[in-house]
């Protein structure tokens, strides 16, 4: 029988093993990982991996994990990024290999990284067909400060970029951006944490709008488009409504948009952005989550979120339970609910989901309790302690949280291992963006 102490274990297990200052071998770590009996198990689980790891892992002896350029180039490894580039089908991560080393330098931006890349790892292992040589796994640095650090050096990335106008040199997008310069540190913005291509779609591919590609430090991609350019646009979505253009206009505010971050990274980008920028009107995120009431595509707003990272339990005023306003005649938009933000796919078992169930815990993701985590030191004047119950309806600023479904594991009708249809959440993800967008013009016309 799996138990929720087994997950803890295992966690424990890696985290304390990776403080060594040598390779240590993923075997010492199978143990633990089977007594937790991942949900996902099996061809499932192997399927999931190898989406998620590059098509070099079955030539791999060594994978060293870093934070920057620097970290790697401390601990012995300085020319890591002349390593060729390796990339995965279905996770953002700054990856190089040595294939005369056999080695892979995994670029992490949080502990989440480490969560993920240590159970992806496990899992190949486990359930790739034999002989598998035993892989080697080593932790360069993983001070909260060597996290910090890269955030930091990803905003000076963005920070610079503005100022000048115009892409820099990582960028192999040639769009110019005109006479547009933003000095981040005097901007208003609205903050939304998505995807590279839902809110542009709507907004018709704006001419205005910067794309500030990710630097090596964290892999992810930004976009800064100027509301007041959305006034006497023809090319919004028609179901966008504009009802007071002139006031839209005079907007001085940007709406600030990233790709989506795993896990903890969250809460150190958005951090990093409330401390750099002059104001913050309002913080949406929109996410994919697995569902422990719905099906593939439903819409899930949550008004309360547990945070496995840090125990605590956050109370929030979710803008979208009062204002969302699109129908959905393909699915359901379900209101109200209570969302649980958990280490990593992996770190579930059956054991956590039954506790989650029978506490009414629907909505199973990733992002919303670590961007909620920010919001509190926006939010109070002393540092939130672990295991609190936290009241964010006083938060300074807007709050919306959408998630759309993509996994029904409790159902076991369909789990993140098996192929997934993504024509079946091109509706939510637009339904999704819609109402972000939507929310934004009505407060900033008010």
């Amino acid at each position: 029988m799996s138990s929720i102490s087994a997950i803890e274990l295992h966690v424990r297990t890696y985290r304390s093993a990776l403080k060594s200052n040598k390779p240590i071998s993923l075997k010492s770590l199978v143990n633990t990982y089977q007594k937790m009996k991942p949900l996902l198990s099996g061809p499932d689980s192997l399927n999931y991996a190898l989406s998620r790891l590059p098509a070099c892992i079955s030539q791999i002896k060594t994978v060293l994990l870093g934070q920057s350029p620097e970290v790697f180039a401390k601990a012995g490894f300085p020319s890591v990024r002349s390593w060729p580039q390796v990339t995965t089908p279905s996770r953002r991560r700054t990856i190089h290999f040595d294939k005369k080393t056999a080695t892979l330098a995994v670029f992490v931006a949080s502990v989440s990284d480490i969560d993920d890349m240590v159970n992806l790892l496990l899992a190949y292992q486990l359930e790739v067909p034999p002989p598998i040589p035993d892989l080697r796994l080593q932790l360069l640095a993983g001070s909260w400060n060597d996290y910090a650090k890269t955030t930091q050096r990803w905003w000076k990335n963005i920070a610079t970029v503005t100022a000048k106008g115009t892409p820099n040199d990582f960028s192999k997008n040639r769009n110019r951006i005109g006479a547009n310069r933003f000095h981040m540190s005097r901007q208003t913005i609205y903050f939304v944490s998505s995807n590279t291509y839902s809110l542009l779609n709507l907004l018709g591919q704006p001419p205005s709008a910067l794309t500030i590609p990710s630097s090596h430090y964290l892999d992810i991609n930004t976009q800064i488009i100027p509301l007041k350019h959305l006034a006497h646009s023809k090319k919004l979505d028609p179901a966008l409504k504009i009802k007071k253009p002139q006031t839209l206009a005079k907007s001085q505010a940007l709406i600030f948009n990233i790709d989506y971050p795993l896990g903890f990274s969250a809460h150190l980008v958005l951090n990093e952005v409330l401390q750099n920028v002059a104001k913050v009107k309002g913080v949406y995120v929109m996410g994919k989550s697995a569902v422990l009431n719905g099906e593939v595509g439903d819409i899930h707003i949550p008004k309360i979120v547990f945070d496995e990272h840090s125990q605590n339990t956050y109370f929030i005023n979710n803008c979208f339970n009062q204002d969302f306003s699109y129908s959905y005649p393909q699915g359901s938009i379900i209101t109200n609910q209570k969302s649980v933000s958990v280490l990593g796919t992996f770190l579930e078992n059956k054991a956590l989901l039954r506790h989650y169930s029978q506490n009414n815990f629907t909505i199973i993701e990733m992002e919303a309790g670590p961007f909620l985590s920010a919001i509190t030191q926006s939010t109070y004047d002393q540092p939130t302690p672990k295991n609190t119950i936290i009241d964010l309806n006083s938060a300074p600023f807007d709050i919306g949280i959408i998630n759309y479904t993509s996994d029904t594991p409790y159902s076991q009708v369909k789990n993140l291992g098996q192929p997934q249809d993504n024509s079946l959440l091109e509706a939510p993800i637009r339904l999704a963006s819609l109402a972000i967008l939507q929310r934004i013009i009505h407060l900033e016309e008010n």
